[in-house]
């Protein structure tokens, strides 16, 4: 009963709620009908509602992959950016200045989380040298005249070193922005390239100074030239206050110094004042080491070597050495201390092997050269004792010998034995002249030829009964080499002639013209087969150097009783 009072009382409350229209009343069948219609609305609601909850949850997974796959993708970015040293930027055109990004501030060492007004910018850290060219090239792009920028200058780093960067930035549109034209760019590290690349050019200048300075090592034999020229170029190589070269003595127990005054051309002669190597303490180790020595701070008053200003604070002292002979040692100075790096070391030691070289050749040759003058003295010596002393000799005999023939020759014998005695008194006398001048430096180079051979002629006159008779032509002095070659072929040539050609006659024809030269020696004597005799006979293989050393032509031409012709001719290429 209770539940047919609250459907009633329900129903009662339906109808009332708008008296004007009362809802029909339905059938079991409708109702029934229309609940089917609704389920089959509610199940097509939830599905629905699952299918988007399955959407729902795709999208959030693919949300969380996208969030991961971002996550990552900004990990890889700043790993780029960290391997990279590569900086971003991105400004408005109408910023009065530009903001580093945070990581590249990093880079250069400054503190990226500091204030905005204790941050450096962008244009104060620029290097004076680059700042109106770079400037300048912004300008441009901020102007539109360039729309891409590429350029290289230098960026202050927080310890005060200069980093080189490349910039490269593109001017961007924005119309979505009210501020306009953006300008997004990049920083790129690049300043061990450019150390490279400036070490590259070091080391090309190092390397062309270096064959510079072997060509000019090699220009002259003379040993104090020499050491001028070392001293000299040193300072092309590597720089320097002040220079010292010590040569050591043949028993390596003493040095003597050559040395100058600051870069000046000018350099002393050697001082030969010997010092013991035992003595000076940094010589004594590098003779045992062989290794140069570094002196980054010399202690005051405490000069490494002797005779040095003590204003000098750093100095590398390097052996200088020939395979393993100790030649001496090269030092070079400095004001400041500390001065010089362990390549500078290098490279003095490559420029005091290449030194070295050219150190020993002239001493070398400075050895030969003395050599040879003992050996000319020698030559001298025996031509002394074998013609002059036997002419004079000859002409004593011949003196003594005449006052007892006063009684028992007629005078013409006399006359005939006087005109002997004169002659040879004659020929001594022009023998002796010959070497005298042949002791003279440069006497061969400095005298006419034509006047040395007819003084050549006088002195072979007074031990020979070879007729010798002389025609020249032209007159002037030759060049040293070729004057020297004539005149030593002639010697050699016409004591050839007097010793084994027993000739009767001999002729000797020079001729000195603008553009040729020739020699012509000839004589009536034994002859020989040219083909047949040994080169190291009669002096041919001698001449033939000294032609060859001219580039002139020998010619000898010869037979057996049949005299012998000698024929010399030079080509003045430079007359032309």
């Amino acid at each position: 009963m209770a539940k047919s009072k609250r459907t009633a009382s329900a129903t009662s409350q339906n109808y009332s709620l708008n008296p004007a229209e009362k809802e029909p009343v339905h059938s079991l069948d409708e109702i029934l009908r229309e609940n089917r219609v609704l389920r089959e609305k509610i199940d097509t609601l939830e599905h629905t509602i699952q299918s988007l909850q399955t959407q729902y949850r795709h999208s959030l997974d693919q949300c969380r992959e996208l969030e991961q796959t971002y996550i990552k993708n900004r990990e890889i970015y700043l790993l780029a950016i960290e391997a990279t040293n590569l900086g971003i930027y991105d400004t408005y055109v109408k910023d009065e200045d530009l903001d580093l990004k945070e990581n590249w501030l990093a880079r250069l060492g400054y503190n990226p989380k500091l204030a905005g007004d204790t941050q450096p910018t962008w244009e104060s850290l620029i290097h004076p040298d680059d700042y109106d060219r770079v400037i300048s090239l912004f300008k441009k792009e901020e102007a539109g005249i360039l729309k891409t920028l590429n350029m290289e200058y230098r960026l202050r780093a927080a310890n005060g070193e200069w980093r080189w960067i490349i910039e490269s930035s593109k001017v961007i549109e924005d119309s979505k922005s009210p501020e306009g034209k953006r300008i997004v760019g990049t920083h790129f590290d690049i300043t061990k390239r450019k150390l490279a690349e400036e070490d590259e050019k070091k080391q090309r200048a190092f390397a062309e100074a270096l064959v510079a300075s072997t060509a000019i090592f090699n220009s002259t034999l003379d040993l104090n030239e020499l050491l001028n020229l070392i001293l000299i170029n040193v300072g092309k190589v590597i720089p320097h206050d002040d220079a010292d070269i010590w040569l050591v003595d043949k028993d390596k127990k003493a040095v003597h110094p050559f040395y100058r005054k600051g870069n000046e051309d000018h350099v002393s002669s050697i001082v030969y004042i010997n010092y013991p190597i035992d003595e000076i303490e940094v010589f004594k180790e590098i003779s045992t080491s062989r290794k140069p020595i570094y002196l980054p701070l010399i202690e005051l008053d405490k000069a490494p070597v002797p005779t040095r200003n003590p204003i000098y604070q750093s100095c590398i002292c390097a052996p200088i050495f020939f395979s393993s002979y100790l030649l001496g040692f090269l030092v070079i100075y400095s004001k400041h201390p500390e001065f010089y790096t362990p390549i500078q070391i290098e490279h003095l030691m490559a420029f005091t092997n290449q030194a070295a070289t050219a150190i020993r050749n002239a001493q070398l040759y400075a050895q030969s050269q003395e050599a040879a003058a003992l050996e000319e003295r020698q030559r001298l010596a025996r031509e002394m004792h074998d013609v002059i002393s036997q002419t004079l000799f000859s002409a004593a005999i011949k003196a003594e010998a005449l006052p007892l023939l006063l009684d028992i020759e007629t005078p013409e014998v006399m006359k005939q034995h006087l005109i002997e005695l004169h002659k040879l008194t004659r020929g001594a006398l022009a023998e002796m002249r010959t070497m005298l001048m042949e002791l003279r430096p440069n006497a061969i180079i400095n005298t006419d030829l034509s006047n040395l051979l007819q003084q050549l002629v006088e002195g072979l006159a007074g031990r020979t009964t070879t007729e010798i008779s002389l025609i020249s032509e032209g007159f002037g002095l030759l060049p040293p080499e070729v004057q020297t070659v004539f005149f030593r072929i002639t010697q050699e040539a016409v004591n050839n002639i007097i010793k084994h050609a027993r000739a009767r006659h001999m002729n000797i024809e020079f001729s000195n013209s603008k553009d040729m030269v020739t020699l012509q020696i000839k004589d009536d004597g034994c002859g020989f087969t040219v083909h047949k005799i040994n080169s190291e006979q009669m002096g041919i293989k001698i001449m033939r150097e000294r032609a060859e050393s001219i580039n002139a032509k020998l010619t000898i031409d010869s037979q057996p009783r049949k005299g012998t012709v000698i024929f010399l001719q030079w080509y003045n290429a430079q007359a032309k």
